[in-house]
C-alpha cells in the first residue's frame, strides 16, 4: 500500500516537472518572439529616422544656400552710397558676376544671367541715361562687390561715350574707341555688350539699344 502511494507521488512529481518545463519553454518562446518583434520594429524605426534625418539635412543645406545668396544680395545693396534720396536718383549698373556664372554654366562668360546689378545713386539730371552709361564705363566696383564675384573689363583705354541719343524708344550710344578696346574674343565682347544693354534697358523709355560704330563689341 505504501509502495503504491510512493509510485503515485513520483508520477505526480514527474507530471509537475514536465508541466513546469513546458511552461518555462512556452515563456522562453514567447519572450523570444517578443524580442524578435521588438528588434525588427526597432530596425525599421531606425531606418525611418535615418531617412527623415537625411531629408532634413538636405533641406537645411538648400536653406543655407538660399541664405548665402540672400546675404550676398544684401551686401550688394548695402555697398551702394548712402545718399539722401531727395538729392539723388537710385540706378543700377549691370556687371558680370563670376560666382553667379559658375552656378549657371560650366562654360565661363556664356550666360547673360550672370550679368547682374549693383546699386548706385546719381544726382538728378536731364541726361540720367547718359550719366548712368558713363558711370558704368568707369567700372568702379567696391571691394565688397569684387569679393562676391563681380568683374568688369571697364574702364578701357581711350574708350569713351561720345553721346547718347534717345529717339522713339531707340537709344543710340556713340563711342570713341581708337585702340579697339571693345573688340576681342567673343565671350569678352558678349559680356561687355550685355552689361551695356541691361544697364540701358532698366529705363522704361529705352526699347532698343544701338551701338555706333557698328564694329564696337564685335569679336
Amino acid at each position: 500500500m505504501k509502495e503504491n502511494n510512493s509510485n503515485r507521488g513520483i508520477v505526480n512529481d514527474n507530471r509537475s516537472s514536465r508541466k513546469s518545463t513546458a511552461l518555462l519553454f512556452l515563456v522562453v518562446m514567447v519572450f523570444g518572439m517578443s524580442l524578435g518583434m521588438f528588434l525588427t520594429s526597432a530596425f525599421f524605426l531606425q531606418r525611418q529616422v535615418v531617412g527623415q534625418l537625411s531629408t532634413i539635412s538636405e533641406r537645411l543645406d538648400k536653406l543655407n544656400q538660399t541664405m548665402e545668396r540672400f546675404e550676398k544680395r544684401l551686401e550688394t545693396l548695402s555697398s551702394s552710397p548712402q545718399n539722401n534720396p531727395d538729392e539723388c536718383v537710385s540706378i543700377m549698373l549691370f556687371y558680370y558676376n563670376e560666382q553667379k556664372d559658375s552656378e549657371l554654366s560650366d562654360i565661363p562668360l556664356s550666360d547673360e544671367r550672370a550679368v547682374i546689378p549693383v546699386c548706385r545713386c546719381l544726382p538728378h539730371s536731364d541726361n540720367l541715361i547718359e550719366e548712368t552709361i558713363r558711370l558704368l564705363l568707369k567700372g568702379d566696383l567696391t571691394e565688397k562687390e569684387r569679393a562676391i564675384g563681380f568683374r568688369t573689363e571697364y574702364p578701357g583705354e581711350s574708350f569713351e561715350l561720345k553721346e547718347a541719343v534717345l529717339s522713339d524708344g531707340t537709344l543710340t550710344l556713340v563711342f570713341e574707341d581708337p585702340h579697339y578696346f571693345s573688340s576681342g574674343g567673343s565671350a569678352r565682347t558678349f559680356v561687355m555688350a550685355t552689361e551695356m544693354y541691361k544697364t540701358a534697358q532698366q529705363f522704361a523709355e529705352v526699347e532698343e539699344v544701338v551701338f555706333e560704330p557698328e564694329w564696337v563689341f564685335q569679336p
